[in-house]
């Protein structure tokens, strides 16, 4: 519920549905788990045709994505754990996401910042490409009462 959401719907960001599928299989004292999660990029460019102006429409589209890059849609992970006594387990995770870039066109926004500049770029000459990906690794020690 993105849309409905302070501090994201004013940027446009859409609804998302994520999805996520896992196993697990746990023996005396250990576990082991696998997980894949896929949610779609939330974040629809802005067509300059849209209510906004161009200028508007780009400069939330360069700050959804310089700032907010929820490009990436499949997660992977992996973990495990090992009982070191009753109550103490040590744990592990791993979480994997490829890379994925987005770009959107910035040339209204770079036009706008150069005006009055005989050198301005023309309006159709920017853009803004962001590239993400990510890798996590988690070490815990959890303690049961």
């Amino acid at each position: 519920m993105w849309s409905d959401a302070d501090g994201y719907k004013e940027f446009n960001w859409d609804d998302q549905d994520v999805f996520g599928l896992g196993a697990k299989y746990s023996s005396n004292g250990w576990w082991i788990g696998f997980g894949y999660n896929y949610g779609k990029d939330p974040i629809d460019v802005l067509p300059s045709a849209q209510s906004m102006t161009g200028y508007s429409n780009q400069a939330v589209n360069m700050f959804n994505n310089h700032f907010f890059p929820a490009v990436v849609e499949s997660h992977f992970t992996a973990g495990g754990g090992y009982a070191l006594g009753e109550h103490t387990m040590l744990e592990m995770a791993l979480v994997y996401a490829d890379d994925v870039s987005k770009t959107v066109d910035t040339g209204t926004v770079s036009s706008v910042l150069g005006a009055g500049n005989p050198a301005a770029l023309p309006v159709d000459a920017t853009s803004h490409t962001v590239d993400h990906s990510q890798l996590g690794f988690t070490i815990s020690v959890r303690m049961n009462f």
